[in-house]
C-alpha cells in the first residue's frame, strides 16, 4: 500500500452569540467527516467532540479535536452545536436542542488558519499542527486555600482555568476544572493536559 501523506492536527472551536444575551445554555460541539463508501455514497462519521460549557453564551472549549489531515483529499466536515440539558443528556444527544451547524473543508481550516460561519451566533474553528516529538502529558496537582469570599453569606465554587499563551501575547483555553461547591480551599481532581495543548511540544516554554 502506498504511503499517504498526511499530518495531525487540532481542531479548537470557538462560538460566539449563540443566543440572545439574557437566554443562556449548556453548548457541546460535536465534530463529523464525510466518508465515503463503496457504493459512491458517503456517510458521516463522528471525529470527536468538545466538553460542555454550562450556562454561556458565547463559550470557549478547552477540549481539542484530534484529526489526520490528509494532503491531497478534500476531508469534508461538519460542526454541530447542541445544547444539553443535563450531563447524562450529553452523551446519546438524544434529547439536546441542535442550535446549528457548519460544513467545510479541513484544507480551507488550515490555509485561512481560522474558519468561519454565522448559525444565530458565529462558529470559529481554528487548527494546530501536532509536532512529532509532543508525545506525554504534564501531570497537575492543584489546590487554593482561603479565597476571596464574593458575597456577603456563604462560600464561592470555585474552578480552575488554565491558558496557554501564544506567541503574539494573546491566550488560548486549555483547561477548564470542575466546580467544587461552597468552599475557599478547593482542592481539584488530578488532571493531566497533552504537551501539544499545554505548550505546542516545546518543553522550553
Amino acid at each position: 500500500m502506498a504511503h499517504v501523506p498526511c499530518a495531525r492536527v487540532f481542531l479548537r472551536v470557538e462560538v460566539s452569540s449563540l443566543q440572545d444575551p439574557f437566554t443562556k445554555c449548556n453548548p457541546i460541539c460535536v465534530v463529523h467527516h464525510l466518508t465515503a463508501l463503496s457504493d459512491g455514497s458517503g456517510t458521516w462519521v463522528e471525529v470527536g467532540r468538545t466538553e460542555v460549557v454550562w450556562n454561556v453564551v458565547s463559550p470557549e472549549f478547552a477540549r481539542r479535536i484530534p484529526c489526520d489531515y490528509f494532503f491531497e483529499q478534500r476531508q469534508k466536515l461538519r460542526f454541530e452545536i447542541y445544547d444539553v440539558d443535563s450531563d447524562t443528556d450529553q452523551h446519546g444527544l438524544s434529547d439536546a436542542k441542535l442550535l446549528g451547524s457548519m460544513e467545510c473543508y479541513l484544507s480551507e481550516i488550515i490555509s485561512t488558519r481560522r474558519g468561519l460561519c454565522d448559525l444565530n451566533g458565529t462558529i470559529a474553528v481554528s487548527a494546530e499542527e501536532a509536532e512529532e516529538l509532543s508525545v506525554g502529558d504534564a501531570e497537575f496537582h492543584v489546590r487554593a486555600e482561603k479565597l476571596d469570599r464574593k458575597e456577603l453569606f456563604g462560600n464561592p465554587d470555585p474552578f480552575l482555568k488554565i491558558y496557554r499563551i501564544l506567541d503574539d501575547n494573546g491566550r488560548q483555553l486549555i483547561y477548564q476544572s470542575e466546580y467544587i461547591k461552597r468552599t475557599v480551599n478547593p482542592m481539584w481532581r488530578i488532571f493531566r493536559i497533552n504537551l501539544q495543548m499545554l505548550c505546542g511540544g516545546d518543553k522550553k516554554k
